[in-house]
């Protein structure tokens, strides 16, 4: 399924808004709305695969991003890409008390979104074997915040960042920046570009040269 170019008044046009309880959505390709996908409060279980999100969003008077969950329950996203939000929006935002972001493509590009992942009430977070870069145009120096909003979900706050490659175009830049949350688990990450200090189970390579790797 194929959606573009949603608009309402409001604003928050989104592809798919989700008013119910859990969803399925695989094998989408939302592009060049004012909001990717959108959950509501208390969305239950979401589970988004084999997906493309770019190039969503809408000027700062009102948020948009590629993937919005907003509310409690349970968001995965799993062998998919959310690239290029627009108008300083989030490539993926979660206010999930237990959200897992693995084995997908999230970046800038050359887009001036905010930050690529951003988790603002904490909860349950694994985010492993993506690669997640940000681009120099983007307006935040987090690539990833976590809790940044005030905690709401208190049952488990856990943050597992694993087997990531992280490309960073923007400098400076921050590789994760949490308030209110325990101290993030990096490890057995691939960190391209330089950065806050990192735990020394990661592999740290100064630039895109250090690591062997293209320019942008």
């Amino acid at each position: 399924l194929e959606i573009s170019n949603i608009s309402v008044y409001s604003k928050n046009g989104a592809a798919v808004r989700l008013v119910g309880k859990n969803l399925t959505l695989r094998r989408v390709y939302f592009h060049n709305n004012q909001m990717g996908f959108l959950a509501n409060t208390n969305p239950g279980r979401v589970l988004i695969e084999d997906s493309l999100f770019e190039n969503n969003g809408k000027p700062r008077s009102a948020l948009g991003h590629n993937i919005y969950h907003n509310g409690d329950g349970e968001l995965i996203f799993r062998r998919s890409k959310s690239l290029g939000a627009r108008f300083e929006g989030h490539e993926l935002k979660s206010r999930a008390a237990r959200t897992v972001i693995e084995d997908s493509i999230l970046g800038s590009l050359d887009s001036v979104d905010s930050r690529t992942i951003d988790i603002p009430n904490g909860g349950e977070v694994i985010i492993r074997n993506n690669i997640i870069q940000i681009g120099k145009n983007s307006s935040n120096q987090d690539v990833i915040g976590i809790g940044l909003e005030g905690i709401t979900n208190n049952t488990n706050n856990t943050t597992t960042i694993e087997g990531n490659t992280f490309i960073l175009d923007r400098q400076p830049s921050v590789l994760v920046h949490s308030e209110n949350v325990p101290k993030p688990l990096l490890k057995s990450n691939v960190i391209v570009g330089k950065t806050s200090r990192i735990a020394e189970n990661n592999t740290l390579f100064s630039d895109r040269d250090a690591a062997n790797m293209p320019a942008y």
